[in-house]
This record gives C-alpha cells, sequence and structure tokens, in this order.
C-alpha cells in the first residue's frame, strides 16, 4: 500500500520538484527536513529561512521554486502547505544582517526554523536538506544534513520551505510598505531595481534597509549615507 502511494506521488509530481530524499525516508518509516531562505541579496529587510518536513502522502501540487511562481499561486501553495505539514520560520532582520554579516544571518535564520519546526513536530527528521548552506556543525550527527545548490529542483521539501518563506517575507514587505509609503518595499521587495535606487537617491534608506549592503551606492552617490527617512 505504501509503495503503491509513493508510485502515484511520484508520478504526479516529477514535473515540480523530485521527491528522491523524501520517498526514501518514508519507505523507513523517517522524515526529512526541507530548508531554504529568501532575501539573502536584497538591500532592505530581513532574511527569512523556512524548515518543512512533509507527511507520506501530503503532497500539494504545484509545490517549485518560489521565484517562478506568481503571487497568488504562492500565497494559495503556502497556505495549503502550513496545513498539511510541521513548518518553522526564521527571521534574522537588517540589523542583525549589519552587525554579523549575511552569511552568518541566513544561518542564524535556518537554525532558528529548524527549532521552531522541531517544537511542532513529533519527530526528528533523519536528514536535513539544505540550498547550498553548510549546516551539519548545528546539528546532532543522528541528523544527516544535504547541502547542494538549487534546493528547489531537487527536493520537494525545499522548494515547499523556499514557498513559505518567500510568503512570509512578502508579507514584512507589504508591511514596511505601509509605515514607508513612497519606498516601493511592496514591490520591490528590498531588492535593486532601478525604482529602489531611484528611492534611495531622492529620499534616502529607511530604518529597514541594510546599511552595509548600501555603502557602494552612496560612496559612487558622494557619501550620502547620513540621509536616512524614518
Amino acid at each position: 500500500m505504501v509503495t503503491k502511494l509513493l508510485n502515484k506521488s511520484a508520478k504526479k509530481f516529477h514535473l515540480v520538484s523530485k521527491l528522491d530524499f523524501e520517498q526514501a525516508a518514508w519507505r523507513s518509516g523517517e522524515l526529512v527536513c526541507g530548508v531554504d531562505e529568501v532575501g539573502r541579496g536584497c538591500l532592505a529587510g530581513p532574511v527569512v529561512a523556512a524548515a518543512v518536513i512533509i507527511p507520506m502522502g501530503a503532497l500539494i501540487d504545484g509545490v517549485r521554486d518560489s521565484k517562478k511562481m506568481g503571487k497568488e499561486e504562492l500565497v494559495l501553495v503556502a497556505q495549503k502547505l502550513r496545513q498539511v505539514s510541521w513548518w518553522g520560520v526564521g527571521i534574522c532582520d537588517n540589523y542583525l544582517i549589519d552587525s554579523c554579516n549575511i552569511r552568518v544571518a541566513t544561518i542564524l535564520a535556518m537554525r532558528q526554523a529548524v527549532a521552531n519546526l522541531l517544537a511542532v513536530c513529533h519527530k526528528s527528521p533523519t536528514k536535513i536538506l539544505v540550498d547550498a548552506m553548510p549546516l551539519q556543525q548545528y546539528f546532532s550527527p543522528e541528523i544527516e544534513v544535504i547541502s547542494a545548490p538549487k534546493g528547489e529542483d531537487w527536493s520537494y521539501s525545499i522548494a515547499a520551505a523556499s514557498i513559505i518563506a518567500k510568503v512570509q517575507r512578502d508579507q514584512l514587505l507589504g508591511f514596511y510598505q505601509e509605515i514607508f509609503q513612497k519606498s516601493g518595499l511592496g514591490q520591490h521587495k528590498g531588492y535593486g531595481t532601478e525604482s529602489h535606487y531611484q528611492y534611495l537617491s531622492s529620499i534616502g534608506q529607511t530604518i529597514v534597509h541594510r546599511k552595509t549592503f548600501l555603502q557602494k551606492f552612496y560612496q559612487a552617490q558622494g557619501d550620502r549615507q547620513c540621509q536616512i527617512f524614518i
């Protein structure tokens, strides 16, 4: 029965993200955890990570790289994933990013996400699948950490994590947009778009901008780093 369920699921979802690790775990009665982050390369806002464990048979159609999904689809799929999976989120704000650097902040956000996930899941995973970041040293040797680039393409669980993380971060940037109404943060999400740079040139940075990410920009502008809009 289990084998039939796995084969049926694989046939349906093979066009999105792969299920190799998930299927192997389910056959052994085990669980795997997918981890991914959103917002590493942004000029403003936090880096947000999510950790997701998909129970056997709880697959959602359409799960794939969040960067290839539209806004409405992202919100819908994220809502479904939250209903059927165990998940946790970790957030490191721009102040922490500036104080320790983006790599360290990303690892901290991922560790927070896994910790929050394990607080609600009845069973620890035997594997943690991560998009590129090396996390093995932060977990027990009993939990194997597998890390490789383009995680959303080789793991359904990582793709699911990327979706939850992106929706969570997009919601935060939408909130910032309400505070800084001319910033465009709700549209460009803090990335270095032309409109974003125009805002920085004419008005200045907000309290949610990453100062360390703007140093080269302000040097080119004639050192206007002190101009802060709050």
